[in-house]
């Protein structure tokens, strides 16, 4: 693979699915291709979509459900396969570093530890999805929503591939203030 290890090798999350008529046919095509999507659910990364004439060689052709046909080459758009899965990120960090600071004023002493972890990946953005209120759902009356709407109505959800996030983070782990009785 030539990479690293623990690297996290998946689907690319796209965005979400919209109900536009540029999101609508899209979905009508790979409805065609047996992959069933609605709006607010995971897009995720495919091959892109090369409309063709007909007798283009390699290409292929699907009736819609409307009984229209589509024709576009056939470069892996359709299928959401081991090709469409790309190298995300690591999950080791690139950088850790960490910060002693001590502050002393006669007889008070301020001391704190400052954490840091930078350019790696985490898994688990969504873990918690359906065991809190999320108030940034996708709907058709907030198409801007930041989760995918929660159903069960498409069975190719791909919504596991929202989980990958930057996990860059900078955390003060301690903060001590103490005072030296005088003799």
């Amino acid at each position: 693979m030539g990479q690293p290890l623990r690297v996290a090798w998946n689907y690319k999350y796209e965005r979400l699915w919209q109900d536009t008529p540029e999101d609508q046919e899209l979905m009508a095509i790979y409805s065609a291709c047996g992959l069933n999507y609605i709006p607010g659910q995971a897009k995720v990364a495919d091959q892109d979509l090369i409309l063709v004439p007909e007798g283009t060689e390699g290409l292929k052709t699907v009736t819609l459900t409307d009984g229209s046909t589509r024709t576009f080459l056939d470069n892996g758009f359709g299928t959401i396969d081991i090709e469409d899965k790309k190298v995300l990120g690591s999950f080791s960090p690139d950088w850790v570093g960490g910060m002693n600071i001590a502050l002393t004023y006669k007889n008070w002493e301020l001391n704190s530890f400052i954490y840091s972890r930078m350019g790696n990946i985490y898994f688990g953005r969504l873990q918690t999805y359906g065991r809190r209120v999320e108030k940034d759902v996708w709907s058709p009356e907030n198409p801007g929503g930041k989760y995918p709407q929660p159903t069960t109505a498409a069975h190719n959800s791909l919504n596991y591939a929202m989980n990958y996030t930057k996990a860059n983070m900078v955390i003060v782990r301690n903060i001590a203030l103490s005072y030296t009785v005088p003799d």
